[in-house]
């Protein structure tokens, strides 16, 4: 498991509360800090999950390469309409 995170802050949290888990897959998860707005590499992926992201940052071409790669990817947006619409576009832009 590969996690990409901006705020060092918000790694340390997500690798203290990580410690905590039953899974050896996430207390080994690899934590890379990264500002999403700058072009970087990915790894290949299986699964990619993106979470509350879109309403901050434009990731669709770093979304489309991975579709396109053959990952499986999970958008996560609030239950709310600009939510809801950001979802379908984002759809669309995949199909």
């Amino acid at each position: 498991m590969t996690l990409f995170e901006n705020s060092r802050e918000m790694m340390k949290k997500g690798e203290e509360i990580a410690a905590y888990s039953d899974s050896d897959v996430l207390k080994k998860a690899q934590w890379i800090q990264q500002d999403m707005k700058k072009p970087f590499s990915i790894p290949q992926a299986d699964l990619a999950i993106f979470s509350y992201v879109l309403a901050e940052i434009d990731c669709t071409d770093l979304i489309l390469d991975l579709y396109k790669q053959g990952a499986c990817v999970l958008i996560v947006e609030p239950g709310t309409p600009q939510g809801f619409s950001r979802i379908l576009s984002l759809r669309e832009r995949l199909i």
